[in-house]
């Protein structure tokens, strides 16, 4: 089999549909999606910031919900 990593930011919902979207347009779908994006906030809960805990929700849940979202559609055509 062949691999091809795809490099963009996940939490990024047009990034997402770009790069993602269309890799599965050309390809025709795939078998096969690792979500494996996700950071880390270091600090103390009291220390972090309304914006720092937003982007750690955006692309630890929402990048591999997306993800998950789009190639689903094209796993589910092809069975």
């Amino acid at each position: 089999g062949t691999a091809e990593l795809l490099a963009f930011d996940v939490g990024d919902p047009a990034a997402v549909e770009a790069v993602l979207g269309g890799w599965l347009t050309r390809h025709g779908g795939c078998e096969v999606l690792v979500n494996n994006a996700g950071v880390n906030c270091d600090g103390l809960l009291l220390r972090t910031d309304e914006d720092e805990f937003t982007r750690t929700l955006q692309i630890n849940l929402g990048g591999a919900f997306r993800c998950s979202k789009l190639a689903s559609r094209h796993m589910l055509r092809a069975r």
